[in-house]
């Protein structure tokens, strides 16, 4: 294994077991393209970091929804645009929701054991509950996964287990909130699996080289994901099961958190260097081409495509 591999592999496991940042772009419903959804750092490294979310149109207008501390992973927004989800700081990285008109009010909506810490919450596409998973160490040093989900109506949430024993992780759900895709992480060799919640059948998306941070299409067939294959992190797509494999970036950056557009013809995503944002693309699909988005800060990562 060439140590450019090594390196980049150390860092996502740096990233997936450490919790923040672990989980994708995410929700992107039908209809026509709205602007994107963007979360911008202002002290990333920080023991509690500031964060402004703010929305981001293709021509580059800037409007920030959401100012707030302490955010320990990036955050979600509700199909109406009017709630948001976010994961607190460690160590128990909680999971709190609240209005985005009034960012001093919020609720803690997690329930998972400290020693199972949640994922990013996910909006359905109802708006009506957020999708999260937990992941924790059993005996025998196998590891026991459930994906939640919390209804705001009842308060209360709903478990789906997972018969797998590597660490998984929450990053997106389909549009009609049947299937969800999450990260497997295994030695070198991260993965992208999808779970049916009716049936509890995983199913592995096959495409030969390691991936992660899985995001839907509108309809639900298709996933955009970060892949390894050569010698750097670049954005894919693919069907649900790894067929009809496209590579829509090859570069130098660590591309990550890929997020479809509501017409599901583009993909947004963000430049890292391993550690640190360098910048924010959409590319389309189709003929390749792609355009820088411009950022409201020096740290800021796609989080969704908003349909308009």
């Amino acid at each position: 294994m060439n140590s450019r591999l090594a390196t980049a592999l150390l860092i996502l496991a740096a990233v997936f077991l450490g919790g923040a940042f672990a989980s994708s772009a995410s929700a992107t419903l039908p209809g026509k393209n709205g602007p994107l959804l963007v979360n911008s750092f202002t002290k990333l490294g920080a023991q509690t970091p500031g964060t402004v979310v703010s929305t981001v149109t293709e021509g580059g207008r800037i409007t920030p929804i959401y100012t707030r501390k302490g955010l320990a992973s990036l955050p979600n927004l509700s199909p109406n645009g009017k709630r948001i989800v976010f994961q607190g700081q460690p160590p128990a990285n909680d999971l709190f929701t609240g209005l985005v008109a009034k960012p001093g009010k919020i609720q803690r909506i997690t329930d998972a054991p400290k020693t199972f810490l949640p994922s990013q919450g996910i909006f359905a596409a109802d708006g009506r509950s957020v999708f999260y998973s937990t992941t924790g160490a059993v005996q025998g040093g196998a590891y026991r996964t459930f994906i939640k989900r919390y209804f705001f109506a009842t308060g209360k949430t709903r478990a789906y287990k997972v018969a797998n024993k590597q660490p998984l992780v929450l990053t997106d759900v389909s549009p009609n909130g049947r299937v969800v895709a999450l990260t497997q992480s295994q030695i070198l060799n991260p993965r992208v699996v999808t779970l049916n919640l009716a049936t509890g059948k995983l199913r592995v998306v096959k495409v030969g080289f390691p991936t992660i941070q899985a995001s839907f299409a509108p309809g639900g067939k298709r996933l955009a994901f970060a892949g390894f294959r050569g010698q750097n992190w670049d954005i894919f797509v693919s069907n649900l099961g790894g067929k009809g494999v496209k590579q829509l970036t090859n570069d130098k950056w660590v591309d990550s958190y890929p997020a479809f557009s509501p017409d599901g013809r583009k993909v947004a995503l963000t430049r890292t260097d391993g550690t640190v944002p360098k910048g924010m693309r959409v590319i389309d699909i189709q003929s390749g081409k792609s355009r820088e988005l411009k950022s409201p800060k020096r740290d800021s990562f796609v989080v969704q495509w908003l349909p308009r």
